[in-house]
């Protein structure tokens, strides 16, 4: 499917999730809300740094990379100070803090949506022309320049 068909399928479980953990009417609903969570937090962390390492320049792969794990780590610091806040917001403050876990993925999701697939998962699928267009805008050239791909 590619890297990016994985990023918005693991968004959009995200997003279903984190609707039912914060709808949770009992706490058979918060285990099954939790374990779902769990598909879609995993399918991004595979996908984004396999994205970012196919589609940064040789330069910079490393720091985008690193910059992805210095991400998901502010996440956690972020979602520890929500959780403290929102544990003085009374009985809806559980509520509070995981519908607060609905902004990174929505964010992700659709600024996934404006980015093109990488070119290798594009070759591999056979969408010969489609890789040359997605290389064209990686490099920063016209997408008319005659790109040669290996042959694979």
């Amino acid at each position: 499917m590619g890297r990016k068909a994985t990023l918005v399928i693991g968004g959009f479980i995200f997003l279903v999730d984190t609707a039912i953990n914060t709808a949770a009417a009992n706490v058979a609903m918060l285990i099954i809300g939790h374990l779902m969570l769990g598909f879609g937090i995993g399918f991004t962390n595979q996908a984004a740094p396999g994205y970012l390492t196919e589609m940064a320049q040789p330069e910079w792969r490393g720091a985008f990379n690193s910059g992805f794990k210095l991400f998901v780590g502010l996440g956690v610091v972020s979602e520890t100070i929500i959780n403290f806040v929102a544990s003085h917001l009374g009985d809806w403050g559980w509520r509070v803090a995981l519908g607060l876990g609905a902004l990174p993925p929505t964010f992700m999701t659709l600024g996934v949506l404006c980015i093109p697939d990488t070119p290798n998962s594009l070759v591999e699928r056979g969408y010969l022309s489609e890789a040359r267009k997605s290389l064209a805008q990686v490099c920063g050239v016209d997408s008319n320049v005659e790109l040669e791909l290996l042959d694979i």
